[in-house]
């Protein structure tokens, strides 16, 4: 009888000490402590002139992918509330996570291509040009003369869809690269929650990031002549340029 008591004394000090014990969420939130936020992000144009087929990439590490694309941001000019782009990164004590981004963008005439240049490697263009330097892309109804419609105005609904087709064929690759190699990196913190970073393409066409919690950084752009090749739906060729 006494060794039945104390089993049961000895059971019933365990159903307490494993109800006293955090509940498994609760471990994963002192040992991770990661909360995901978002920010906003917009493109000030401060270059000698428009520019078109305009493609942003961020990477959060390996966790988080986001890119967007503006078909033309006017000179002294950023793309409105609406056309913000949104990106997605972790923030706390234990994220080990970084920032990686890559502006890419045309001139006004679509003849030559800037993209993001952290210290001033070829490794970006080197990717590209692995992968051939032609950009391609096919726009149901197109006809020949669509670029030249491109490289002037672009008001047009065709010349717009084609400025955004442009870019985000571009960086279609290097978004779906694991690597971060010739990214720029910009740190988000929490601060930045819900708020504008504002990337900023300057007079000489350098690259400026600002945001709430951050110094604003720095980096150059590298260039190539534009070579661009239009399919229809029925994948032929109906226009292209050259490299001049």
């Amino acid at each position: 009888m006494q060794l039945n008591i104390i089993l049961y004394t000895t059971l019933f000090l365990l159903l307490d000490l494993t109800t006293a014990l955090p509940s498994s969420s609760s471990y994963r939130r002192w040992d991770w402590g990661t909360t995901k936020h978002t920010a906003r992000v917009t493109i000030q144009n401060n270059s000698p002139g428009d520019i078109k087929s305009v493609s942003l990439v961020h990477k959060y590490s390996n966790v988080f992918k986001n890119r967007a694309e503006w078909p033309v941001i006017k000179k002294w000019t950023s793309p409105d509330y609406h056309h913000h782009a949104i990106v997605e990164y972790n923030t706390g004590p234990f994220t080990t996570g970084r920032d990686w981004w890559l502006l890419s963008f045309y001139t006004d005439d679509m003849s030559t291509n800037y993209i993001t240049n952290p210290n001033n490697f070829r490794s970006v263009f080197d990717f590209l040009e692995s992968i051939g330097p032609v950009v391609t892309i096919s726009i149901a109804g197109a006809t020949a003369g669509i670029l030249g419609a491109l490289a002037g105005p672009a008001t047009g609904v065709m010349a717009s869809t084609a400025a955004a087709a442009v870019a985000k064929a571009t960086t279609d690759r290097l978004f779906n690269a694991e690597s971060t190699v010739g990214f720029k990196q910009h740190i988000l913190r929490t601060e930045d929650a819900d708020r504008i970073t504002t990337i900023v393409i300057n007079s000489d066409y350098t690259v400026t990031f600002y945001s709430q919690s951050e110094t604003p950084s720095y980096t150059v752009t590298m260039n190539r002549p534009a070579e661009i090749q239009v399919k229809n739906e029925r994948g032929y060729v109906v226009d292209e340029s050259r490299k001049r």
